[in-house]
């Protein structure tokens, strides 16, 4: 049973405790897709179910797991790592496509400079991804969740888990400004230096775009 499901219109993680009874919770199975019940009754432990009684289905647990980690990220301030100590960023954004080639879970700005943010669940990065990150001198944190595979932390022990616990991190910490080397990207010396401007280029939009999104929504709200 679980207490925990993404909403259809948002596709934002919920607690039970937090929707409407029944199928008005307007929520989703990640796995299967199939609409969600809220069972919240007064003789069982209230949770989630499919809407079809005859659904083979074992549900998202998984998915819904990963959701709940990239929203924490995206509402926190602060990560704890063993290489880097606290780590602050402001600017959190989900899912944003990296040069059209990778889209990491989280992008932030640390320090003027981006910083990307992974959550492995099942499986950790890939090794592709993992040397395109590197080569192009990015920084950025992935977070081990494997640990919690078949369960459902609390919100508290699931933040503790992302923000505060050193021991599921890894940190790749590159040096965005760094030319890209000729061995690195198997081309030209020019190719490399043309890579690295790019790198270069793409960090400087994405700190502009996300702080011009953001002092958007402060005007908004000043208004």
């Amino acid at each position: 049973m679980s207490r925990y499901a993404l909403l259809r219109e948002s596709n934002q993680a919920v607690f039970i405790e937090n929707v409407q009874r029944g199928l008005k919770c307007g929520c989703y199975c990640a796995k299967c897709g199939e609409d969600l019940m809220a069972v919240q009754g007064a003789v069982y432990t209230w949770h989630f179910r499919h809407q079809s009684d005859t659904s083979d289905c074992t549900g998202s647990g998984e998915t819904v797991l990963h959701q709940r980690a990239k929203e924490i990220l995206k509402n926190g301030s602060n990560i704890m790592t063993v290489e880097k100590g606290e780590i602050s960023y402001t600017n959190a954004v989900l899912e944003l496509t990296l040069m059209d080639k990778y889209r990491p879970d989280v992008t932030a700005v640390h320090m003027g400079v981006p910083i990307y943010f992974e959550v492995a669940v099942h499986h950790p990065m890939e090794e592709d991804k993992l040397k395109y990150l590197r080569v192009c001198g990015f920084r950025f944190v992935e977070i081990n969740l494997a640990h919690w595979i078949g369960q459902e932390p609390t919100q508290e022990e699931l933040q503790y888990a992302v923000l505060m616990d050193v021991e599921n991190k890894k940190v790749f910490w590159g040096n965005p400004n760094l030319v890209v080397s000729e061995k690195s990207v198997n081309g030209s010396s020019l190719q490399g230096y043309i890579k690295a401007a790019l790198v270069f280029l793409f960090g400087w939009v994405v700190y502009n775009v996300i702080r011009s999104n953001n002092n958007g929504v402060s005007r908004k709200r000043r208004k």
